[in-house]
């Protein structure tokens, strides 16, 4: 088992639900601090862990941090958070590909990031957000083929890859690694420490 899995699977009866939040967070935020992933999707429910109660909680931890959240949708006992950091989140969605594909779907080129925002929660909240993958910093190629159906899943990682093969397995094996990192650091230093740091 890879040591990042490992230190989650670790953190089962022994630890408070408190950690266990801090280092799901600190696991799934390291790929925006050293990987420089745009942002990432983490959901939060009740049904083993008080993980949505302990977030709306601890959330204040992030009130002065860089890297920033939207609560894109929050219903019941489940919470699912947009995690970004700003400029490189403005920069993905300023290329051309992405930014003509999100045009099609109603993304105006003149909407600021809020107003972006406000959109992909409308979708998000219709269930239909597959577009999500351009804010995660997914392919462009790859979220089109995924929406479209048309063409054949080569491999499933990260996202679900339907063209280059090869270079997606090489940032799978990297965000990996950067996971493996962060879960060796996570031994030296509390999760929550760790998200004082370097968020």
């Amino acid at each position: 088992m890879c040591p990042y899995k490992q230190l989650i699977w670790d953190l089962g009866e022994e630890k408070s639900d408190e950690n266990y939040l801090f280092t799901l967070l600190a696991i799934n935020l390291s790929l925006i601090i050293f990987a420089k992933k745009p942002a990432s999707l983490v959901c939060f429910s009740e049904k083993t862990r008080q993980m949505k109660s302990l977030w709306k909680k601890e959330k204040v931890l992030f009130s002065n941090s860089e890297i920033k959240y939207i609560e894109l949708k929050d219903r019941g006992d489940y919470i699912s958070i947009l995690f970004y950091q700003e400029d490189l989140l403005i920069d993905q969605l300023a290329q051309k590909e992405e930014r003509e594909f999100l045009e099609n779907l109603g993304y105006g080129n003149d909407l600021a990031l809020d107003e972006k925002f406000d959109k992909l929660k409308e979708r998000f909240h219709q269930g239909n957000f597959d577009e999500i993958g351009i804010f995660l910093g997914y392919p462009t190629r790859d979220v089109k083929d995924f929406i479209s159906k048309k063409k054949t899943c080569k491999c499933t990682g990260y996202w679900k890859v339907y063209n280059n093969q090869e270079e997606s397995q090489k940032v799978f094996c990297y965000y990996d690694q950067i996971k493996r990192q962060t879960a060796n650091l996570l031994s030296t230093i509390s999760s929550r420490d760790f998200l004082l740091e370097y968020t």
